[in-house]
């Protein structure tokens, strides 16, 4: 009786024309705090909403890690319920220079990334979409996006596809295997997210 939703990918770059991205985000005229958001989900390859929602008391610096509490991750086919496990991100140096930084600016809220106009609350994850817009990548590169970009250029480096879906924080699809396997490869995440 219903047609099944056809799925099309979203769109993302290729690896390549992440250097020209970089360069569009340090030469554009855009808030600083949205530009620190977008490179932050450029390097830890989460979610829109969890980038954006990102909380100071989840970030441990001295560890070199961001904790997404599992209230905040997504739930295969629907949003968070709070029965997800936490989620751990390596922070690479890029990351943990860009946060010490941020916390000189933001460190006031307990958001990461405060919105713009009430400190208690925090970007919208659809920040990152208008900005992409308005550096014209509209239609050729979306928030969401960039987890693509990030999967593909991984796997084109070899890296190992399980360590990879532990980085984008994907639930196996093997019932037996996942309710087995219970590691979140972190050691294996923190070389790779550096590289």
């Amino acid at each position: 009786a219903f047609q099944q939703p056809v799925v099309k990918p979203l769109p993302a770059i290729k690896a390549e024309e992440l250097g020209t991205l970089f360069r569009k985000i340090e030469r554009s005229n855009i808030e600083i705090e949205t530009l620190a958001l977008i490179e932050f989900q450029l390097h830890v390859g989460a979610r829109p909403n969890e980038c954006a929602g990102a909380r100071w008391d989840e970030v441990d610096l001295e560890n070199r890690l961001w904790i997404v509490p599992g209230s905040r991750m997504k739930q295969p086919g629907r949003a968070s319920n709070g029965n997800a496990k936490d989620h751990r991100v390596p922070l690479s140096s890029q990351v943990y220079t860009l946060l010490k930084t941020l916390r000189g600016i933001t460190g006031n809220s307990e958001f990461v990334f405060p919105h713009r106009s009430d400190m208690k609350k925090h970007r919208n994850p659809q920040t990152v979409n208008i900005a992409l817009k308005r550096m014209g990548y509209g239609g050729r590169l979306v928030a969401h996006g960039i987890r693509t970009t990030m999967s593909t250029y991984l796997n084109e480096q070899g890296e190992l596809p399980d360590v990879i879906e532990a980085a984008l924080a994907h639930k196996d699809g093997n019932k037996v295997r996942a309710a087995y396997n219970r590691t979140d490869y972190l050691d294996a995440r923190i070389g790779m997210m550096q590289r």
